[in-house]
């Protein structure tokens, strides 16, 4: 069966980029590895609105929530755990060391708790369905 592609084009240009090119190295992976799975772009169900990641995965050894990102340069990270999930991420240009946010979304500090986030409403999703 191999792997399995459905993309619903997202506002964004940058998100459908980024889900093609993935996705083409995926299907060279999960061919080598002889691995079954399906790989979601866009996912969208009206009844859980707060599930906006911009793909999700799901194979033979697990699921993985992705939401893309646009940026250059090297993730400085904070090194204390507590940081690492309350506090602002940033990327810094290797040239010239300037420094960007690294934004989770419009809703969140970070990346980390934006995918917490989605992981806490994909849980919701699992749970309604096995509720049916």
């Amino acid at each position: 069966m191999a792997l399995e592609i459905r993309h619903n084009r997202a506002e964004n240009t940058h998100e459908n980029v980024q889900f093609r090119r993935v996705a083409l190295s995926l299907i060279k992976l999960f061919e080598q590895k002889s691995w079954d799975g399906i790989f979601i772009g866009n996912p969208f169900n009206e009844n859980f609105m707060g599930f906006r990641a911009d793909a999700i995965l799901l194979y033979n050894y697990g699921l993985l929530i992705i939401d893309f990102k646009d940026y250059q340069g090297s993730i400085k990270l904070p090194e204390i755990q507590s940081d690492f999930e309350n506090q602002r991420w940033y990327v810094e240009n290797d040239l010239d060391k300037d420094r960007v946010e690294l934004k989770g979304g419009s809703n969140f500090i970070n990346p980390f708790r934006q995918l917490k986030y989605y992981r806490q409403i994909f849980f919701e999703v699992v749970h309604s369905a096995e509720d049916t």
